[in-house]
C-alpha cells in the first residue's frame, strides 16, 4: 500500500487571472508553497476554490454532537 493523498476532481482550484475570486468570502486558498489554507483571498494566494457545502445529514450530525458535549459537564474540583 501507498501513503499518496487523496484527491478529487470534484473540487479544483480556480486561477485567479482566468476566474477572479469573490472578495470578503471565505474560501480554499493554495499559498506558494502548495498548502491549501481557509480565509479570504489576498494577492499573495496561487489559486482559490469554494468551499464545498455541508449536506442536511452531516449538518444533522453536528448539531447532535454539539448538544451532547452541551450536556456534558465536567467537574474541576
Amino acid at each position: 500500500m501507498t501513503d499518496r493523498p487523496v484527491t478529487t476532481d470534484e473540487l479544483w482550484f480556480r486561477d485567479p487571472a482566468m476566474e477572479p475570486p469573490p472578495r470578503a468570502a471565505s474560501l480554499l486558498l493554495l499559498n506558494p508553497g502548495g498548502v491549501l489554507i481557509v480565509g479570504n483571498w489576498t494577492d499573495d494566494c496561487l489559486g482559490w476554490c469554494p468551499k464545498p457545502k455541508i449536506p442536511a445529514s452531516i449538518k444533522a450530525k453536528m448539531t447532535a454532537a454539539r448538544e451532547l458535549q452541551n450536556t456534558q459537564t465536567t467537574d474541576w474540583k
